[in-house]
């Protein structure tokens, strides 16, 4: 599984991500109203990317609620959810917009999107249009004001004869997938947008010669790639990786590091501070994400 447990998370409760103790509430935001069949997601105030969702939902009015981390004094949303039953939701699959066919995502990939201004909404499809409108953004961003604490706000704002329910988005700046919820019988139950708090990276660390070569039947599948620079100690890396420069045991070698990025990818050039002996690269890679277990 490569995204949270939301049935559990929306329970409530104390869980563990990374060593830090997350205590999760859930906070009612009212209802969405459902004229049209269709929900749409997006970043109300700046909809670059927005996914009308291909599902059919029941029309009519749904509460939608918002699962909050609370880390010390920080709080965010974790989940976002509208419910259309009181069922509990038995498995959940990743919602596409029309075009979109999930058997084609490679591991690791998710179709969902993106937030700029640090807030994701649901909204009934044919009311999305009048998010477009100044007067809407103007309003949403009072509505924001009105509840905000500290690292997170909410509002539910009329459109019409519909309305369009909106909340920050985890950390903020992102692209986040949704999920539909089925119950036992498969009958739909929920709508999650999911703002990536309450997964933990599975990782692996590789060691390689500084020399090369760098091949490993995990890396493929991590999507990362590594190929030599003409320098003794640097590498190019392509993917999500980290590189240190180690012995052949693992142990760090004291050095400086020069890095230069370029889209997906990045150069590092190490200096060691002494002349360093057979050096190699500890490249960590994640091969997954799994659920932040709960705390008994």
């Amino acid at each position: 599984m490569d995204h949270a447990d939301f049935t559990d998370v929306l329970r409530g409760g104390r869980f563990r991500r990374e060593g830090e103790t997350i205590t999760i509430e859930t906070k009612q935001l009212g209802d969405l109203i459902v004229r049209s069949g269709r929900i749409t997601v997006c970043d109300p105030l700046a909809p670059s990317v927005v996914m009308s969702l291909a599902r059919e939902v029941p029309n009519g009015e749904h509460p939608v609620e918002v699962a909050i981390a609370k880390m010390g004094k920080d709080q965010r949303v974790a989940l976002g959810c509208v419910r259309f039953s009181k069922a509990r939701p038995a498995r959940w699959e990743i919602a596409t917009a029309k075009g979109q066919n999930a058997k084609k995502l490679a591991p690791g990939e998710f179709y969902g999107y993106g937030v700029d201004a640090g807030t994701g909404c649901f909204v009934d499809t044919k009311s999305f249009d009048a998010l477009e409108e100044e007067e809407a953004g103007e309003a949403i961003f009072g509505g924001l004001e009105k509840t905000r604490v500290y690292t997170w706000a909410w509002t539910n704002l009329k459109l019409g004869s519909a309305n369009v329910v909106c909340f920050s988005s985890g950390y903020g700046d992102g692209f986040y997938a949704s999920y539909w919820g089925f119950d036992a019988k498969g009958a739909l139950v929920a709508l999650v947008t999911d703002f990536g708090l309450m997964t933990e990276a599975i990782e692996e660390t590789l060691i390689f010669p500084a020399k090369g070569p760098f091949a490993h039947p995990k890396m493929k599948p991590a999507g990362v790639t590594i190929t030599k620079l003409k320098s003794d100690l640097g590498v190019r890396v392509r993917g999500d990786a980290n590189v240190r420069l180690v012995t052949k045991a693992g142990k760090p070698i004291p050095a400086s590091s020069e890095r230069k990025y370029r889209s997906n990818e990045f150069a590092i050039t190490f200096t060691p501070k002494k002349p360093a002996k057979d050096p190699h690269f500890a490249v960590t890679i994640t091969l997954g994400f799994e659920p932040c277990p709960r705390v008994k």
